[in-house]
């Protein structure tokens, strides 16, 4: 997974400095998202970063190979079996 961090913020006219204050977190996390690249920052992170730049966490990560990882669908056997559903586990209603 990479975060496609400094293209998002410079798209959107902000410093690093800039971003960090408004999403939260250290200039230095956002520093090293953007140059490190086997950096994985939280879920939370990306998500207060995205939420500061006014973008989803969609647009922020990318594959390692730049494709989008929310495009990819997983194959599926034909002869899998579907989970049952919610209502059918007990204790749920």
């Amino acid at each position: 997974m990479i975060v496609a961090l400094k293209p998002a913020r410079e798209a959107a006219g902000m410093t690093q400095r800039q971003l960090a204050e408004r999403a939260g977190v250290t200039t230095r996390t956002v520093i090293r998202i953007e140059v490190d690249a086997d950096h994985r920052p939280s879920v939370h992170t990306v998500k207060v970063l995205a939420d500061a730049l006014g973008v989803t966490i969609n647009d922020l990560i990318h594959d390692e190979d730049g494709t989008d990882p929310q495009v990819a669908t997983p194959e599926v056997p034909e002869n899998a079996e579907s989970a049952p559903p919610l209502s059918a586990v007990p204790g749920r209603s």
